[in-house]
């Protein structure tokens, strides 16, 4: 019994005092990591929209838009800089067409048009703060944005309509719905098909789009009757395929 109790009021044993050791070893370290320089976690850094002097910069505006009404969002996207920063900062944008250097307004702001031909796509716009190497150079942010594809309509007209001895021009161009000029598309084919009534009587077969973004299709010649010509367009990069009917009689 005496030697039982000397047991139990003995000190730790030799096992619990090593492990206790080794914690209190990797309390210092993390302690130490947390202040010498250069032991912060890179999980835990500042983000690229703000840094330790309390400025942050972001990027804001539309995540859609539609090729050829590109230039029709109310502020397209804006850069805001919220802190302390001098009045001549300036933001260098990029990715939505030609990189600009824009001033911030008084409310440290700065809108950014996108150029009305962004293509059709994924779309990255980056802002960059340049304040002279003051507080906040150098920050970075970024909105990304797709640009759809336009609904296309299809512009066919005569040149010369064919006859019973001559044959026919037809111009075709296509356009972007709603809009007056449309950048030519020239990726694009066109067909171009002839009805006598319910029966085809010709057909041009695939045809490119030539570079100004439009074809001439030479019709041949054709008896006399009500024609259809069903004008059919592939589409491009930036424009949804698209078709039209015109009429022709031949007399």
């Amino acid at each position: 019994m005496g030697e039982e109790r000397r047991t139990a009021g003995a000190g730790p044993s030799p096992a619990a005092l090593a492990v206790g050791a080794v914690v209190v070893a990797l309390a210092v370290l993390a302690v130490l990591a947390l202040v010498l320089p250069g032991g912060s976690d890179p999980a835990t850094a500042r983000p690229d929209d703000a840094d330790e002097t309390g400025v942050e910069l972001r990027v804001d505006g539309p995540t859609t838009l539609t090729y050829g009404r590109v230039d029709e969002a109310l502020q397209g996207f804006t850069a805001y800089v919220s802190g302390d920063v001098d009045d001549e900062a300036r933001v260098e944008v990029t990715g939505v067409g030609e990189p600009t250097t824009l001033p911030l307004s008084w409310s440290g702001r700065a809108h950014v048009r996108p150029d009305p031909a962004l293509g059709a796509g994924s779309h990255e716009v980056t802002a960059t703060l340049d304040t002279a190497g003051g507080e906040g150079d150098g920050l970075r942010a970024t909105h990304a944005f797709e640009v759809r594809k336009a609904e296309s309509v299809v512009g066919a007209s005569f040149i010369r309509p064919p006859t019973t001895r001559d044959t026919g021009l037809l111009r075709v161009a296509p356009f972007v719905r709603g809009l007056d000029t449309t950048p030519p598309q020239p990726d694009g084919t066109v067909s171009v098909k002839v009805y006598l009534g319910a029966d085809s009587v010709w057909s041009s077969g695939t045809l490119p789009v030539a570079a100004d973004g439009t074809l001439v299709v030479r019709l041949p010649v054709l008896r006399p009757g009500d024609y259809r010509l069903a004008v059919g367009y592939g589409g491009s990069a930036n424009l949804e395929p698209g078709a039209t009917v015109r009429g022709l009689v031949v007399r």
